[in-house]
């Protein structure tokens, strides 16, 4: 029987190494470097961009003016013929009080339309009376009323309006209900100095082709005759001529 050996493997001592001497790598020099090239920037041309519209500006516009209608009935004062507001007159004494008054409305007035006291002091001796003329609007017109002074001192005050068909009373401002007034001084008349010429139509005047002259009257109608108070009245001369008879 063959008996078994271990046999333990002996190793062999290494070769030596021949050391190796460092070999220089070449050193690889920079070649020039190249500047960049700045590329210039393409110009790029604006876009043209429309403007926007703006809306115009709403400016206010005033409307027109309305025309105010005119009332059909309407009057406005013009002025005072006789008997001035403030005329001292003695108690009991009669005068008469003329206004001008001017047809402002737009309808005519006639003889259907009246003359009423609306307030204050009567002083006429009616409260109401008949207009009797006609007025187309835009003219003027006088109106005389027949009044006497109270016997106390003291001022007063008739104020009047006139009357249309209706029955309805109307006078002047943008109401029409405006009046016009006498507006007197009752004095006891001592030692008072009547001015006949400022009061000259408070008399009753006429000729002999004429019943009653017009006061204060209207020159272009002075062949009809016609009595006028003149502040300053133009020089007059009176000529008179004497015939002889043989």
């Amino acid at each position: 029987m063959a008996q078994l050996t271990a046999t333990v493997p002996v190793e062999s001592p290494p070769e030596p190494v021949e050391p190796v001497e460092p070999t220089e790598s070449p050193v690889v020099q920079p070649s020039n470097t190249v500047e960049p090239t700045a590329v210039p920037a393409t110009s790029v041309p604006p876009t043209a961009v429309p403007p926007t519209a703006v809306p115009p500006t709403a400016v206010p516009t005033r409307p027109a003016p309305t025309a105010t209608p005119i009332p059909c009935y309407q009057l406005s004062f013009v002025a005072d013929v006789t008997i001035p507001d403030g005329t001292k007159i003695p108690g009991g004494n009669t005068f008469t009080k003329t206004w001008r008054i001017k047809n402002t409305g737009s309808c005519t007035w006639d003889e259907r339309f009246d003359v009423a006291f609306v307030r204050g002091t009567q002083l006429a001796a009616s409260a109401i009376y008949d207009f009797r003329k006609v007025v187309k609007p835009g003219e003027t017109v006088e109106i005389s009323i027949e009044m006497t002074a109270p016997t106390t001192n003291g001022v007063y005050t008739s104020e009047w309006q006139m009357v249309n068909p209706n029955g309805v009373k109307f006078g002047g401002g943008p109401k029409s209900d405006g009046t016009f007034w006498a507006k007197i001084e009752v004095v006891d008349g001592k030692g008072a100095i009547y001015n006949f010429a400022t009061s000259a139509c408070d008399a009753d005047w006429s000729s002999d082709l004429n019943s009653k002259l017009p006061c204060p009257g209207d020159r272009k109608k002075a062949g009809q005759g016609y009595v006028i108070y003149e502040k300053t009245p133009p020089f007059a001369k009176m000529v008179v001529k004497r015939t002889t008879q043989d």
